[in-house]
């Protein structure tokens, strides 16, 4: 076999992380392995070309053969749908995805292609991942998150695109099961999966260490500015405290990782942080970073005392509220400094995944 292909029922189901253990497996074994995202959505730029996020991510952070340019074939940037249904031309980005598939195999024993999306993402432009794995002649992963009719709904409409493509499902996994529910979803999805005649290769416990995102990525995504404690921007937030509250209400909520959200013209609250971290080895009950919101900066005095702590503090102009809901209801991507989020997304697909079947295919022809 020269690749699989892995899918999902919907977004932020686990694709990424999940092909990243399977290129660690796989290299364990022994195999040279390489990446591929087909059709990429969120890009950034490399030398000039619109290069898929996921793609940079898996080069910087497994070292995988092949040009970057290849691994990233078709972006699909704004406006590119509405003007492609009035110009339709799929040879043209089935030649590239072919084309750039190939080069890869010429450096690669097994390539890990990672689909967008469900399987019908793409149909709008020709290309869904069901068109994809069959252009490539792929075997296909489809992860779904947890729970069982639900799963088992969005699995029965993501195979039967798969079946009509003639591509072959090699196995279906779940992903962020909770963990007192695992053994009993694992049961129910796999009776569900055989009644389909499918082969269900096992249940992935949710770890929530995977989903806490770095102060830097927050101040990225609030384009706040850094007022203090920039060398401390790596530190991981695990709980989000909105201080709208007095002093005395805002100490027993704070837990270890606290981000606290709170006005900048709360001086009581930036000082219950700040002592918060009177000293540094002393994880509990810890505020890791405050951002001050409402454009309000605080009195030189106390931005004196923010600037000698070691204290990372975000200034945002949006109010409290919104804020709180940006940070709350964003899902974090994985970054290439992330080393011990990728080492435990590897240790839990290979702990809870029938990884014989995934070795067994990429022993095949």
């Amino acid at each position: 076999m020269s690749g699989i292909f892995v899918v999902a029922t919907g977004q932020d189901v686990g694709k990424t992380t999940t092909s990243i253990s399977l290129i660690g497996l796989l290299m364990s074994h022994g195999y040279k392995v390489g990446f591929m995202k087909p059709v990429g959505q969120q890009y950034v730029v490399r030398d000039g070309v619109k290069i898929d996020k996921d793609a940079a991510l898996l080069k910087q952070t497994m070292n995988v053969p092949g040009n970057l340019a290849d691994m990233s074939p078709v972006t699909v940037p704004r406006g590119f749908v509405e003007a492609y249904l009035f110009d339709r031309n799929p040879e043209a980005l089935r030649k590239s995805i072919v084309e750039a598939y190939g080069r890869l195999q010429e450096v690669c024993d097994v390539v890990v292609v990672e689909g967008t999306g469900h399987a019908g993402v793409g149909s709008c432009f020709d290309m869904s991942n069901a068109d994809v794995a069959a252009l490539l002649g792929l075997k296909t992963l489809i992860i779904t998150e947890g729970g069982i009719g639900s799963a088992l709904d969005q699995l029965s409409l993501n195979i039967s695109l798969f079946r009509d493509r003639k591509v072959e499902i090699l196995g279906v996994m779940a992903n962020k099961v909770f963990p007192d529910k695992l053994e009993r979803i694992a049961k129910a999805v796999g009776q569900g999966l055989a009644n389909m005649g499918e082969r269900f290769l096992g249940a992935v416990p949710f770890e929530e260490n995977i989903t806490f995102p770095h102060v830097g990525q927050v101040a990225k995504l609030l384009k706040a500015e850094v007022l203090s404690g920039e060398e401390a921007l790596g530190r991981r937030i695990k709980h989000i405290l909105v201080a709208a509250m007095e002093p005395q209400n805002v100490v027993p909520r704070i837990r270890p990782g606290s981000l606290m959200i709170t006005p900048g013209d709360r001086i009581d609250n930036i000082l219950v942080a700040l002592n918060s971290k009177l000293d540094p080895d002393d994880a509990q009950g810890r505020v890791e970073a405050l951002i001050l919101t409402g454009g309000f900066m605080p009195h030189f005095t106390i931005i004196n005392l923010l600037k000698k702590s070691w204290l990372p503090v975000l200034l945002c102009e949006e109010d409290t509220y919104t804020v709180s809901a940006k940070v709350q209801g964003k899902v974090f991507k994985m970054l290439p400094e992330d080393k011990d989020k990728i080492e435990t997304a590897r240790a839990l697909i290979q702990r809870y995944i029938d990884t014989e079947v995934i070795l067994a295919a990429a022993e095949s022809k």
